[in-house]
Formats: C-alpha cells, structure tokens, sequence
C-alpha cells in the first residue's frame, strides 16, 4: 500500500503542520508503509526536513487560484493507492483531490481547523469563491475527513458535510528516554505561537497582572513567537502597549524561535499556557507534556484531558480565570510539580506518539481499500 500525504509547506516557520505531517509519516514508513509528502519549499522558509520520500519543487508561496504546473505534474507522478490532504486554501490542496479523483483513487482531507466557524465568518471574498468553486466539491468527495479532536468533527458536521470523519489527533515523536522533571531555579510561564488576536495573549498578559505577578522578580511571563504580517505586528504593537499601561516589569520577549533554539527556552519553562479564543489542537501543549511541563489551556482548546490527568489546568480563558490558575500553578510544591509533569508525559505516550497514531492511521487506510467493520474513530453520523 502506498500513501501520498500532501501538505502545502513542510516550512520551519510554518508552525505545527510541518513536524506533526513529518512524523505522521515517518512513522508510517518505520512500520513499513510505503508512505510519502509532496510538498512545496519556499526560499524563505526552508522545508524542515528533506528524504528521499518527500518530494518537494521550489517556488514562491501560493495564492488562491494561482497555478503551479510543476506541481501537478508531481502529484501525478508520485500518487498512491491513497492521498491524504493535510490543509486546504493553496494550490497543492486543490491538486490533489482533482489528481485523485482523475485517477479513481481514494482521498482524505484533513482541514487541520480551517473549518470552524469563527474562521469560515472570517473569510474573504476569494475564500468564500473558492469554498463554492473548489473546496465543498473536494470536501463532499472525500472517502474520509480527517478532525484531529472531537470538537473540529462537531465544526465540520456543522459545516453541512456529512462524509465519514476520523477523529485521530497529531502526534509527537517520544524519545525512549524520557527527559527527568526536575524543579526549575525560577519560575517561568511561557507561551508559544503566533501573534495573532485569536490566541488571546492579551488574555494572558491581563490575568498575569490580575494575579499581581507581573513585579515578582522570582518570576517571567516568556512569550514566544514571530510575526509574518501586518496585523500581527500591530497585534504585537498592542501587546506592548498593554504591558507598559498594565507596568508589568518581567515580561521576557523572544521572538521567533525554531529547533534548537527553541527547544533550548522550553526546557527552561515551568508551565506552559495556551488561551486561546479557538483552536483546533495546539502542538505545543504536547511538546511541552512531553518535556514534563504542565499545561494551562483554555475551554476553548480540545485539552479536557488535562484536568482528567492531572497533568495541567483546563479553564474559561477569561482574564480572572486566568489569573487564579496562573496564582494556583505559580503556588503549586515542587513535590506536586514534579508529579503533574510525569503524568503529563505518560499522557503524550498513551495517546499521541507517532506509534500509536501511525497505528490508527494504518487501520484507517486498510478500511478506506479494503472495507469491513469501521473503525472505532471514525464516525458516520
């Protein structure tokens, strides 16, 4: 069985998709599927990794309805039995549904929170053109859907797609041995992620000075992440302007960071938060798990999975909501501490390692050739 995953860029800058994608498949062929990427790279945002299995043609990043004829003739010449569309809105997505269904081969689209509603409200005319040209065709002759939580399958059924839909998360590659959780000198809060209004930083840094944080010199508020457009910048602009208005004097900003580099500040971190106004599954979360970090995430993230497993807090991403967890975590032993982020790490490796997604994967596409009982996580109603 051979399985093309295409993915618009596996780019370093390009946030989650392009390492959760990356070891999805690797993965995939560690257990001897004959798995593979069609990508693009883009010269200022050079692809994560390169292999023999990743195809890749380099060119600019592409608008809405704009044509890259080497792209399709990639995709023609390295389709699978199966096709699996990680991301919609750029040309390899839109390629490689109609280069599937020319050859009468089996797709899955995986939207990866493009479908939410307070994204679709957001959408521009040309979105809204393509949605109507393109994308519910593709959408509604997909053999599967592909939700990474239960609440991006809950948007897309609201969507009025009634295909079956695979609730299987992202995954993380588990070293085998884990790093120790060990107390930290000083506590440090982080966030990773965009500068992007939805993600409520503004909410973080307002419940950080709600909880009288924000002169404790035992104590920093990191925020990590870059910005790529406009209104992340004025987005960044405000978020200054709040943390001079708000005198809060322990606030470390530090930018974009990636690899290295970035791994470097997470172990540092004591506790990591996301609060985020919507998000389809939130990478860092169990990147941090993992390193033995606990997790503050807001209801609206899909992590209720922190409060069933002790490893973090699960909370309304109000300000004072936010405050009174950051003073509950900030006050929280060592001893306790230290248990939260082992739990946090058995989590990770029960539910979202490459092992046992790429199980889940090589069930669904078994199902998708062969038919029989319907798995588990996937659901027709």
């Amino acid at each position: 069985m051979k399985v093309t995953h295409v993915i618009p860029t596996m780019g370093i800058k390009s946030g989650g998709p392009s390492r959760s994608v990356f070891n999805l498949v690797k993965g995939l062929r560690d257990k001897g599927m004959d798995a593979e990427i069609c990508t693009m790279e883009n010269p200022n945002n050079k692809n994560i990794e390169h292999a023999e299995w990743i195809h890749e043609i380099e060119g600019p990043q592409l608008n809405l309805f704009e044509i890259c004829f080497p792209f399709n003739k990639l995709m023609k010449d390295n389709i699978g039995e199966i096709v699996h569309v990680h991301s919609i809105y750029s040309h390899p997505t839109i390629i490689a549904p109609a280069v599937a269904r020319a050859k009468g081969v089996p797709y899955i689209i995986a939207p990866r929170g493009s479908l939410y509603q307070n994204a679709l409200k957001l959408k521009s005319f040309k979105k809204k053109l393509f949605n109507k040209l393109f994308l519910w065709r593709d959408l509604q002759n997909a053999t599967v859907i592909h939700a990474t939580c239960k609440e991006e399958y809950r948007q897309i059924r609201a969507c009025g797609i009634d295909r079956p839909i695979a609730i299987i998360p992202n995954s993380i590659k588990c070293p085998s041995v884990l790093c120790d959780v060990t107390p930290k000198d000083k506590i440090r809060v982080g966030f990773l992620g965009r500068m992007h209004p939805i993600k409520n930083i503004d909410g973080l840094i307002r419940g950080w000075a709600k909880a009288n944080l924000g002169k404790r010199d035992d104590l920093e508020l990191v925020i990590i992440g870059g910005t790529n457009f406009d209104y992340e910048k004025e987005y960044l602009a405000s978020l200054h302007k709040l943390e001079e208005e708000l005198d809060i004097q322990n606030i470390v900003w530090k930018g974009a960071l990636y690899g290295d580099e970035k791994d470097n500040v997470m172990h540092t971190l004591s506790y990591n938060v996301l609060p985020s106004h919507s998000e389809n599954f939130g990478m860092s979360v169990i990147e941090s798990l993992l390193l033995g970090i606990p997790v503050i995430a807001s209801e609206k993230t899909p992590w209720e999975e922190l409060n069933d497993n002790k490893c973090g807090w699960w909370v309304p991403n109000t300000d004072d909501s936010l405050a009174d967890t950051l003073t509950k975590a900030v006050s929280t032993s060592k001893d306790e501490w230290v248990e939260m982020g082992k739990r946090g790490q058995q989590m990770v490796i029960n539910g979202y390692s490459v092992d046992a997604v790429s199980n889940d994967l090589i069930t669904l596409y078994k199902w998708v050739l062969n038919g029989g009982e319907k798995p588990k996580f996937v659901y027709t109603e």
